[in-house]
């Protein structure tokens, strides 16, 4: 059992759960539609070799989650006895597991909610500059509407870039 972080386990549960969300309903039908089939007046092997790679892909998916929760599991308690055998305040406060956990999951929320978005993620660093453009469709719009939207769309992005570049710096941390 090591007492490195479970970088690997973490990621992995955040990913294989937005797989499952996004996929989930599929793999089900995938798996139910063989039996519905044989109902309803034919048996299909190519439904049935679909049903089988859906159940592959849930097995091994539920067997690494456990994995993942395993590991994770006995970090937590190694790093439960090195906090109980040394009582000394100071180290806790410096254990980056205790400190600034709400905005280290504010920051995993939004960059897994943009990788449930999928390929459209890649659009992302024009999408000012698109927004910018279809401001100036109308004709009312003042000179300043463009830019201005660049500038606090790049803004955003920057902030999210460096919130993102600290959060995995600290979870990365091996001190």
């Amino acid at each position: 059992m090591s007492s490195q972080k479970p970088v690997w386990a973490y990621v992995y549960i955040i990913l294989s759960v937005l797989f499952l969300l996004q996929y989930g309903i599929t793999l089900f039908f995938m798996v139910l539609n063989p039996f519905v089939s044989m109902f309803s007046g034919g048996f299909s092997s190519y439904w049935t070799m679909l049903s089988i790679v859906a159940l592959v892909i849930i097995a091994v998916w539920f067997y690494f989650f456990r994995k993942a929760i395993r590991e994770i599991k006995a970090y937590n308690l190694v790093v439960k006895d090195a906090l109980a055998k040394e009582s000394d305040d100071g180290v806790r406060d410096k254990n980056p597991l205790l400190v600034g956990k709400k905005s280290s999951w504010i920051v995993i929320g939004i960059f897994a909610v943009c990788i449930f978005l999928g390929p459209g993620i890649f659009t992302l660093p024009i999408m000012p500059l698109f927004l910018a453009g279809m401001s100036t469709d109308s004709g009312t719009t003042p000179a300043y509407v463009p830019i201005l939207i660049i500038i606090v769309g790049y803004s955003v992005m920057a902030l999210l870039g460096y919130a993102g570049w600290k959060f995995f710096k600290k979870l990365l941390n091996t001190n």
